[in-house]
């Protein structure tokens, strides 16, 4: 099934892939996960596994607050030279057959994302924030350096590599967030 993934000020045509793309299927000279020359870790799952609990391009999403929705689809789009890898969590239908975003988790990678205040930047122009006014506390995730606010979090993973973490401010908050996001890390098992 084909579908578009909306990123501030364009479109970007995505596939939207209901089984999702196990990261064995990613695999290449690189790792996807820390950036060494060695292959990702590969997903080795059976026509029962969840998409919720495979890696996100060389992540695994630990406990999601509960009530978060129970269609999970994944993404890939790219936005200014930087690949999205998305996990969205969505609940509905509601009373007019509509669903709702309740948790996002993005794995971001491009050559751009080179320190803790290029993410930071990157992310300030794709939420379309003010950074004049958007309010971010300082976190670590692992040891590595990030921010939040009450719906988002995001930390540089590597050089090069960063997650985000997006909550429905209207039924989350700041705690599901930062215990989503402490539940994420990479993919060891190599």
């Amino acid at each position: 099934m084909f579908g578009v993934a909306v990123a501030p000020v364009q479109a970007a045509t995505t596939v939207r892939v209901a089984g999702a793309m196990p990261d064995s299927e990613l695999r290449g000279s690189v790792d996807r996960c820390v950036g060494a020359q060695v292959p990702c870790a590969t997903w080795a799952g059976t026509g029962d596994d969840h998409t919720a609990r495979r890696p996100l391009d060389g992540f695994l999403v630990g406990p999601v607050p509960a009530g978060v929705g129970a269609l999970v689809t994944d993404f890939a789009f790219e936005w200014e030279e930087v690949e999205h890898r998305s996990r969205v969590w969505e609940s509905g239908p509601d009373s007019d057959g509509g669903y709702h975003v309740d948790l996002t988790v993005d794995v971001l990678r491009g050559e751009s994302l080179t320190s803790a205040k290029a993410l930071r930047d990157y992310l300030t122009d794709y939420y379309e924030r003010d950074p004049a006014i958007w309010r971010l506390d300082a976190f670590k995730q692992h040891g590595q350096p990030g921010w939040h606010d009450d719906t988002i979090a995001f930390w540089l993973a590597a050089p090069g590599v960063g997650v985000a973490v997006k909550v429905d401010r209207e039924r989350f908050g700041a705690g599901d967030l930062l215990r989503t996001a402490y539940g994420i890390r990479p993919v060891t098992d190599r």
